[in-house]
This record gives C-alpha cells, structure tokens and sequence, in this order.
C-alpha cells in the first residue's frame, strides 16, 4: 500500500493506493466542533442528503443513476470523536480497470460530488417529502434502542452517569428537538457545515491518484478556510462510584458497570488497552470474565465490554437472573483486581499480542478498514497498522497493572426484570 497525502487550502485528501480489491472507495468528511453545533440538525441534515439531489429529485432517479454506473454505492452516516462531530458520505465504485468506459471515474465523482453540493432545496426550503420522510424515521429511530434490553441498559446508564456531557448524549437527539428541526433551518444548517467544518477526503484503491485529486478539485468546491483545534477526548470528572436499580418488563436482568478512565498516554490508548481489553473481558471464554461469569459459575450466556477512549470510559454489560447480580458484580471485580495485582500468566499476554497482531493483519485485507485506519490515524493520531505491529510486542504485565490503576468504578446500574 502506498499512502499520500495532499495538503490543500480548504481540505486534506488522504490516498492509499492499493491493487488488492476490485472496488475502490472514497470518503468525505466533515468535521465540526460538537460544542458548537446542533448534533441532532447536523444527524437529520446528513440522513436527508442520501435521499436525493436537485439532480436527482427521487429514489427512482437515483436508482437509474447508480444503475448507469454499474451499481455504485452511496451512503454515509454521523458520528462522534470526543468534541468532533463527523458527517460522512461515501462512494463505493469498481475500479475503472473492469469498466470500458474511459471517463467512468470522472462520471462517478460527479454523481458524487452533485449528491453533496445540490441537496433538493429550492428557495431555501428543502424538499418537504424528503423532510417528512427523514423526520418519521427519526422518531422511530430514537424508540427503537428501548427494544433491546442490553442497548436500553448502556444507553440509559451513560445518560444518568454523564447527563451534564456529550458522552451521555444521542447524536440522534430527542422528539422535541426533532419537531424543532424546519425544512429552513436545516438549510441553514447545511451552508453552516459547508462553511464552518474541516472537511478531509479518504480514497482507496487502484487509482491514479494524482487523476483524483484533479477530480476533486474539478467538481467540489467548499470556498472557506477553516482550522481549528478539536480535542478528541471528553475528559468527564471521576466520579465516586453509585449504584441504582430500576425495574423494566424484561424477562431478564441486565447489569452495566462503568469504570470512568484517567488521562491515558498514547501508548496506553492505542497499545495497551485492546491487549487489556482480550485478557480481562473480550468475550471469549478464555479471558477473565469468561471464566468468573461463565465458566466458574454459570451466570449468564454472554457478556460484552467497551472500551471507549474517546469518553474515557470501559463499559461492561451482562444479563443474568436478579437473584446472582452481588455475585456477578463481585466477579467483575475480582477480575478488575486480578488485572490491577498483575496476575496474568505469560502465555496469556503472549496469546492476546498475538490475537491482536493477526487481526491486524486481516484488516488489512478490507477496503473500509485500510480507510477508517488511516484517516484516524492521520487526524486523531490512533495507531496504523505498521506502528501497531512495531509496538503490540512491546506491552509488559507492568503496563497492564498501570493501565488498571487509572481505572475507576463510577456506576454500577442494574434494570431488574419482571413487571
């Protein structure tokens, strides 16, 4: 793989050249300080901007268009990186190598590029069928969390142990500030982010390079200059750890514990913690928690946890019977324990790099991966994969006890079940 890196005026476009896959994908993103935007306008804003186009008024007549161009692949999403809110789109074509056309790139980074500079708006109004359509979505989006009982559990824990932070917040919002939401202001949502954001491209595949960039400049234009500062890490106050219990007509008992994280180093964030993560609780019986949970006594059939650098927080989840919530805590935290005392034998550490150190290889063989790693890497400084396989080997038992020492219990929330 070959990485390049073009520093224009008004955007960074991020190439990796790559002979290995038959598509090619493309990524343009635009980067906002959350603190100063409306999360939930900015979520609807990037839904409603996949429906169609000026160009392209209907679901029809983008299906035509994708058709024509061999059935290339639109989309995007939201998303948050501590304060950086991210609005994505995507493109995903083949490599114009299969194609006879000769101008078939420059014909899909049109269709692409006219997706994203001519939303359906006309007098400063969008589309009203688009709007409504997004808008009912919404709010069946926002109730459908509440089906799963895991999701409910995390969700609602974050929102009551962070309700004063972004951390503890839904991108997607809430029913009232979706009713807030107008086919103008949304608009003027719009030009804010055209204005107001960073905007980074990724490519990745069997491309000239040089031919995209020409491309690029060709067919976007995005006028202001921004620079900003955005940090990546919502650094929330410890807290003294709590514990609640509520009741939900679920047939089983979900039990969330959130250990809040200290300040971590770089090496710590990109290093230490995934080989923390499959030694205490990766979801595999061999680890920690599969053998306290699981193997030793039976009390639940899964059980997941998250580390999330971003908020500084590891989240752990399980579901059991009410009657075995203490003893499932109490394991919890004799593996924590066990972690922080350094009792892990050789082999394990040993066998956790290498799990990790093979998976490393693997995402090298996926488009999307080679993508999300490198633009991550060059805007938040999370590792690459050549840096992760340098450094993977060189994490010690004393790292990993380090690393639990700046762990803290901040909220143990259990949702009993019954009626």
């Amino acid at each position: 793989m070959k990485y390049k890196k073009y520093d224009l005026e008004n955007m960074q476009i991020y190439t990796v050249k790559t002979d290995k896959f038959k598509n090619c994908y493309i990524e343009l993103n635009f980067r906002d300080d959350i603190r100063n935007v409306d999360a939930c306008k900015r979520n609807f804003l990037n839904i409603a901007m996949l429906y169609n186009s000026l160009k392209y008024p209907t679901i029809r007549d983008m299906n035509i268009a994708t058709e024509e161009l061999y059935n290339i692949g639109f989309g995007g999403g939201t998303s948050r990186y501590g304060y950086n809110i991210i609005s994505s789109f995507n493109l995903d074509m083949l490599d114009p190598k299969f194609i006879t056309e000769k101008d078939y790139l420059e014909k899909s980074l049109t269709f692409f590029f006219d997706m994203i500079n001519n939303p359906n708006v006309k007098e400063n109004l969008w589309q009203e069928e688009t709007f409504e359509i997004v808008k009912e979505r919404l709010h069946i989006e926002i109730e459908s969390y509440k089906e799963k009982p895991s999701s409910y559990a995390s969700r609602t824990a974050l929102e009551r142990l962070f309700h004063e932070s972004f951390s503890g917040k839904r991108l997607i919002g809430t029913h009232e500030q979706i009713e807030k939401v107008t086919r103008e202001n949304i608009y003027e949502e719009y030009l804010n982010m055209l204005r107001n954001s960073l905007c980074e491209i990724i490519v990745v595949g069997n491309l000239d390079m040089d031919e995209v960039v020409r491309i690029i400049k060709k067919k976007f234009h995005k006028a202001s200059i921004v620079q900003k500062d955005i940090p990546t890490v919502i650094q929330n106050p410890i807290v003294k750890d709590k514990e609640e219990t509520i009741k939900k007509n679920y047939n089983q008992t979900i039990l969330t514990m959130i250990y809040q994280m200290e300040e971590l180093s770089e090496f710590e964030k990109n290093y230490v913690v995934p080989i923390f993560d499959r030694i205490f609780g990766y979801g595999a019986l061999n680890d920690k928690l599969g053998k306290y949970l699981r193997r030793d006594n039976s009390l639940c059939y899964g059980y997941s946890t998250d580390f999330v650098i971003k908020d500084a927080y590891l989240l752990i989840c399980t579901g059991l019977s009410k009657e075995n919530v203490e003893l499932a805590i109490s394991c919890i935290k004799k593996a924590y324990e066990e972690m922080k005392d350094g009792i892990v034998e050789n082999s394990e550490l040993e066998t956790a790099k290498k799990k990790h150190l093979s998976d490393n290889v693997l995402q090298q063989d996926n488009i999307y991966m080679i993508a999300d790693k490198y633009y991550y890497h060059e805007v938040f400084k999370r590792a690459s994969f050549e840096e992760t396989a340098t450094e993977i080997p060189k994490v010690t038992k004393k790292d990993l006890m380090n690393l639990a020492k700046k762990l803290h219990l901040a909220y143990t929330f259990v949702i009993e079940e019954g009626e």
